[in-house]
């Protein structure tokens, strides 16, 4: 919900420029599992194309539904002038650029439906869209859904369990599974598909970077979002997680806010 609530707001100044009213119906409770600068870009080029074919005064509808089991649907429909039969097969080609103007003269790069289908296909979903001259289109995308399982990695049992509350007041309907150490959350990860990962660094047996390193080589683990609490640590070991895909390191102490706010941008 925050992520297409964020891509609305960032565009409402151009609809309104156009007096177009954008539309939303976002269930509070679905959770993506996606690259969450990807997906925005995605589903911002999404309507801001619905925002450059629709005339003045007329609406622009987001929806998230349920598709099928493990997918969500994200559905960008606008009254705009729609898409001739000619160039619906012309939209997704990323040989050779195809643009049009807009109703106001706007100009694009001829690029930005070719780059969101393989922004949606990298993440194993799909995208196609329905369109009639005269009255609009209706572009829809599929994302895989978060399994709705965080594991939760750290060798202090009371640590531990102030995490797990912290987390379960953000996110209740996640199932969260702890681990004392990264060996023992290794075996759950490979067992569990877990939407997000949160781990110390210091662990006895392996350590959050030996950790992160074993989930990497699993293609089904390869973008599971990590978050890592540690004292202060050294740069090289920070680089190594970077290079590992870790971006959000929390240092000892922290404000429940800090964590609170990776989890929201982890967990789509």
């Amino acid at each position: 919900k925050g992520l297409i609530s964020n891509c609305i707001s960032v565009l409402t100044g151009a609809a309104m420029r156009k007096d177009i009213e954008l539309k939303s119906d976002l269930p509070p409770d679905v959770f993506i599992f996606a690259d969450e600068r990807l997906l925005t870009q995605a589903v911002t080029n999404l309507i801001n194309n619905a925002i450059k074919f629709t005339t003045e005064g007329k609406k622009i509808y987001v929806n998230v539904n349920t598709f099928k089991e493990g997918m969500s649907e994200i559905v960008v429909r606008d009254e705009g002038v729609g898409i001739s039969e000619e160039n619906q097969d012309k939209l997704f080609r990323i040989d050779k650029k195809f643009s049009l103007e807009g109703t106001n003269g706007e100009k694009g790069s001829g690029l930005g439906l070719a780059l969101v289908k393989e922004i949606i296909e990298k993440h194993g979903g799909d995208i196609w869209f329905y369109s009639k001259l005269g009255e609009g289109s209706e572009f829809h995308i599929t994302v895989p859904e978060a399994k709705n399982v965080v594991v939760l990695v750290e060798d202090d049992v009371t640590l531990r369990q102030l995490y797990r509350k912290m987390i379960s007041n953000l996110i209740s309907n996640f199932k969260i599974i702890e681990a004392e150490n990264g060996y023992e959350a290794m075996s759950i990860i490979l067992n569990q598909s877990p939407s997000l990962v949160i781990t110390d660094h210091d662990m006895p047996l392996m350590n959050g970077i030996q950790l992160v390193e074993a989930m990497r080589k699993k293609d089904s683990n390869r973008n599971v979002p990590v978050i890592v609490i540690s004292a202060k640590l050294s740069d090289e070991i920070i680089k190594r997680y970077r290079e590992l895909n870790v971006d959000k390191i929390i240092t000892k102490p922290f404000k429940q806010a800090e964590l609170i706010k990776c989890i929201k941008e982890s967990v789509v």
